[in-house]
C-alpha cells in the first residue's frame, strides 16, 4: 500500500468515525484491534506461565521457550517470562559439549523438569541469553 492509499483510508476512517461521534453513537468509532491483539497476546502468555509455574506443564514450557525467548534476553527477564527462576549449574562442561555455539565460560542455567522429566538448558554470555533458537522447541516432541 502506497502513502496515497494509505491516506485515503485514514481519511475515510477518520470520516465515519466523526460521524458516529456526531450522531451520539456512544461506541468508540475506531476498534484499536493493535491493544485488543496486545490484550490477547498478553493472556495468552499469562496462560502457559501460569501452566508450567503450577503444573510444570511440557507444553506450556515449550510454547514460552519458542514464543517469548529470544537471544540477547537477561537471565532476569527469562526467569520473569517462565515464571520462575532457573536454577545455575555448575560442572556443566558435559552440557556444554554437546550444544554448538556455546563458550566453557558461558553460565548455565536449567528449568525443570516438566511434568514429562524433561529439564532445558539455557547458556548466559555476558548476562545475556546466547545459543539460542526458538525453532528448537517449535520442533520437539516428547511425546
Amino acid at each position: 500500500m502506497n502513502f496515497h492509499q494509505w491516506a485515503s483510508r485514514m481519511t475515510a476512517g477518520m470520516v465515519v468515525g466523526g460521524l458516529a461521534t456526531l450522531c451520539g453513537c456512544g461506541n468508540p468509532p475506531i476498534f484499536d484491534f493493535g491493544k485488543a491483539n496486545a490484550e490477547a497476546a498478553a493472556a495468552e502468555l499469562d496462560k502457559h506461565r501460569t501452566q508450567f509455574r503450577s503444573e510444570g506443564d511440557s507444553d506450556s514450557l515449550r510454547w514460552l521457550f519458542a514464543n517469548q525467548l529470544a537471544t540477547g534476553m537477561s537471565l532476569d527477564q527469562v526467569s520473569e517470562i517462565l515464571g520462575k527462576p532457573g536454577e545455575q549449574v555448575h560442572g556443566d562442561t558435559y552440557i556444554k559439549a554437546k550444544v554448538s555455539g556455546v563458550r566453557r565460560t558461558d553460565e548455565t542455567y536449567r528449568w525443570g523438569p516438566d511434568n514429562k522429566g524433561q529439564v532445558y538448558y539455557l547458556f548466559f554470555r555476558d548476562e545475556k541469553l546466547t545459543a539460542f533458537n526458538p525453532d528448537d522447541y517449535r520442533k520437539m516432541d516428547f511425546d
